[in-house]
């Protein structure tokens, strides 16, 4: 025995890391999001309070996608941690440009948001009709999560 770790128990190590930095990225961006959204707006502390929000949200957005990819039956993560990183990435864009201003980012955002929009509309519709959705998850797509993907399709739309 060579004492390396095998290639599963390797792959649990970074899942659970990859846990611990999404859970963080999280936790600090609901933190900053309370400061900026409570402190003197365009103030030092907003700014700062707000780029902190941004970069530990996008964080916590990329380890969402890569748990989605990594763990099975969590695909459907894989859209609403793309979505996450796509409304904090264009809010930013938003408060960085000059008014009228398009650039290359805010075309790639319309993209993804198109690209985006197919499966959360396909989801809705499937959930609306009764019909057995494509996506699966380990949380049922009924009550508040029902509630969130009629939202976010209704949003993308």
């Amino acid at each position: 025995m060579t004492g390396q770790p095998t290639p599963s128990l390797l792959l649990h190590d970074i899942s659970v890391l990859a846990f611990v930095v999404h859970i963080g990225g999280g936790t600090v961006g609901l933190g900053s999001g309370l400061v900026a959204a409570f402190s003197s707006k365009a103030g030092r502390l907003h700014r700062r309070a707000g780029a902190v929000f941004v970069i530990s949200t996008l964080v916590m957005a990329v380890f969402a996608v890569y748990l989605a990819v990594t763990i099975p039956g969590q695909i459907i993560n894989l859209f609403i941690g793309t979505f996450a990183f796509y409304l904090v990435a264009t809010a930013w864009l938003t408060v960085r440009r000059r008014p009228g201003a398009i650039g290359v980012l805010e075309k790639i955002g319309l993209f993804v948001a198109l690209l985006l929009c197919a499966p959360f509309a396909t989801l809705a519709f499937q959930l609306a009709t009764g019909s057995t959705p494509f996506f699966k998850g380990t949380v049922p797509l009924e009550g508040p999560v029902l509630i969130a993907i009629y939202g976010f399709t209704a949003v993308l739309t």
